[in-house]
């Protein structure tokens, strides 16, 4: 295998690790999803601004036409620099000022190479970074459309199925003292969802119950832009509200009317998912 396509393997296998970290078992990790987001951002907006040019320059250049390998450098280094500066403001808007800095870092080495190509350079150099350019954000692209269902619904399954010890122990103080916690706000969490990108339960007691409820990573294509919380209620009394200035301003009977959620789908055991745009 020659050592460009081996280059090449390593990148996108590290480019799809980013992309999937975030829906794997593990420990929380507060990065994972900005940093996913951001991958497929990367698929999503490179297959729109720089696969076009890097499969055309590669026709070009496997035609044996005239050399134009700084025409086309040209307009990969425009390409590529709009979609850093799109990926910068992502990644400030998703995380803050550091993220986007480093992603900005990060960046500054591809479009260096690519500058340099404006120079002229050889067939196989041109090619290399055109193949870049084609695989790379079509591969992050499909990896996101055949991945997003059964890694986002393992996930959530992994999220409610390690909920079980601590609702055994709400359930065992329901027993003993007659009515569920008002409040498990605490220094430490003990119960950990064990999920990557889920953070921690939250609990939040209602009337005579009380809702345990996580937020679950997505895809940003699978539904575009909904944001998904999964939602457990012994009485199957849910609810989840879209701000907390809602539950202030309008009051209990008038929140629950106005939630905010567009769809809610069932995952069983008492458990449901709520999708707010």
């Amino acid at each position: 295998m020659p050592i460009q396509s081996l280059h090449m393997l390593i990148t996108l296998a590290l480019l799809l690790a980013a992309m999937l970290y975030p829906f794997l078992p593990g420990r929380y990790d507060a990065l994972a999803v900005p940093v996913s987001t951001l991958m497929q951002l990367l698929g999503a907006g490179g297959t729109v601004l720089l696969a076009p040019i890097g499969i055309a320059w590669l026709v070009y250049e496997r035609r044996g036409a005239k050399p134009r390998s700084g025409a086309w450098a040209l307009a990969a280094v425009v390409a590529a620099g709009l979609l850093a500066v799109l990926l910068c403001v992502a990644a400030y808007a998703l995380s803050g000022v550091l993220l986007a800095v480093a992603f900005a870092i990060a960046a500054l080495l591809p479009l260096q190479r690519l500058a340099r190509l404006r120079t002229g350079v050889g067939a196989a150099e041109a090619v290399t970074a055109a193949r870049y350019m084609a695989l790379l954000p079509l591969a992050l692209l499909a990896a996101q459309l055949m991945l997003a269902g059964p890694l986002t619904q393992a996930s959530r399954a992994r999220g409610i199925a390690n909920s079980a010890e601590l609702l055994d122990a709400i359930e065992a103080y329901h027993a003993a003292h007659g009515a569920y916690p008002a409040s498990l706000a605490a220094v430490w969490q003990d119960y950990a969802p064990g999920v990557v990108g889920i953070s921690r339960y939250f609990y939040a007691a209602k009337g005579a119950g009380f809702n345990l409820f996580f937020e679950q990573p997505r895809f940003i294509l699978d539904n575009f832009g909904a944001r998904e919380l999964v939602v457990y209620n012994p009485l199957g009394e849910h609810s989840m509200i879209s701000h907390d200035s809602w539950i202030l301003l309008l009051g209990p009977s008038r929140v629950e009317s106005t939630p905010g959620w567009f769809q809610v789908n069932d995952a069983g055991e008492g458990w449901r998912y709520f999708w707010f745009d």
